[in-house]
């Protein structure tokens, strides 16, 4: 059973709806990169002094990182919408 994901309309949100949503997406973005980086550089450091958890570990830094790609076009969505709704 495959799970899709309905794709998010922002042209029927409101312009505060999406001011919120465009703060709450860059915030979350930014911590979830934080976090994979220093899981990264601390996987590296055990990659490189016991082998195989350190291993195992960058596997689940780079695993989890298209969500970033995922949150980052999200943002350059909403930021486009955004755009269009005030051309100035």
């Amino acid at each position: 059973m495959a799970i899709k994901m309905a794709k998010e309309n922002f042209s029927e949100l409101t312009t505060e709806e999406l001011i919120k949503k465009k703060k709450t997406t860059t915030m979350v973005t930014g911590i979830l990169a934080g976090m994979l980086t220093v899981l990264l550089i601390m996987a590296t450091l055990l990659a490189i002094g016991q082998g195989a958890t350190g291993i195992s570990l960058i596997a689940v830094a780079l695993g989890l990182s298209p969500i970033l790609f995922i949150n980052y076009n999200s943002i350059k969505t909403i930021n486009e919408e955004l755009k269009s709704r005030n051309p100035s």
